[in-house]
């Protein structure tokens, strides 16, 4: 066995057990290893460093030109609103209502169930307001049948029409952020509480008291508050050039420019768990 192989075989055998280590960390090193295995192993069969490369950076390409050529098929409506729904059934509902009972504890009414329509798949949002109107909130769930995921969010509106929103999505966000909404993306949040804190320090170090922000109260208004945000993401992504009319008649699609964009950020997040 030469020692190219030889070593080739080694860094298998220590990526295999780090595999098996329960801290993060280790399985992320032996995820590692287990890539620089590969071009070493090309490397020793072929005799040839680039193909030892090019085999690294297929692990890459691969993942990336798909995961793009899905965000190139995917079509957004040109309109889109919020229609009355049922609570999603299973575990999903279990879910929002745990998430509920939180919002309630922290002075939220719930005042309306509602699907985002229309979508590729199911988007719904359980609304809150509060006896006050200066803050806002919904939860969400994304998904099909019993497979999805949840986020909750706390929206407010200023005296000069910004909007300010704290939130705990979960995925890598699609769409850039419109210059009139500064959103704040609070993954270590371990409670709502938590969460609306966020908010309020949020609001506080940029001198966004109570006495500037916009009340609004009761379904209706929520409703059309949260259509206005989902709205000027879109129009703005268009603008830059994120979004494209291109080849969709009524809607839009990702440009080449974002779905790399896109796909890029998923590849981030997925490095950082």
């Amino acid at each position: 066995m030469g020692p190219h192989l030889l070593l080739c075989v080694v860094l298998a055998l220590v990526g295999a057990g780090l595999l098996q280590c329960r801290p993060l960390g280790a399985r992320k090193a032996g995820l590692l290893v287990l890539w620089l295995a590969t071009g070493v192993l090309l490397w020793t069969l072929t005799g040839r460093w680039w193909a030892g490369a090019a085999g690294l950076l297929a692990w890459i390409a691969f993942p990336l030109w798909e995961l793009v050529a899905v965000l190139r098929r995917l079509q957004i409506p040109r309109e889109r609103r919020l229609e009355d729904a049922f609570l999603p059934a299973g575990e999903a509902s279990g879910e929002v209502e745990a998430l509920t009972g939180e919002m309630e504890a922290l002075g939220f009414r719930h005042v309306g169930d509602c699907d985002l329509v229309p979508a590729a798949q199911r988007q719904f949002f359980r609304l809150f307001d509060r006896e006050d109107g200066l803050h806002q909130a919904f939860v969400g769930w994304v998904g099909e049948e019993e497979v999805g995921f949840h986020f909750a969010a706390f929206l407010s509106q200023d005296e000069g029409g910004r909007y300010w929103m704290t939130w705990n999505y979960p995925l890598s966000y699609g769409l850039r952020i419109p210059p009139r909404l500064a959103l704040y993306r609070a993954l270590d949040c371990a409670t709502l509480a938590d969460l609306f804190a966020g908010h309020r320090d949020l609001l506080t170090i940029n001198e966004v008291g109570d006495e500037r922000l916009r009340p609004v109260a009761g379904l209706e208004a929520v409703r059309r508050r949260l259509e206005t945000v989902l709205a000027r993401q879109l129009r703005y992504n268009v603008q830059i050039g994120i979004l494209t009319r291109r080849g969709v008649a009524g809607g839009f699609r990702y440009s080449w420019h974002g779905a790399f964009r896109v796909a890029g950020e998923v590849f981030r997040d997925l490095a950082r768990l």
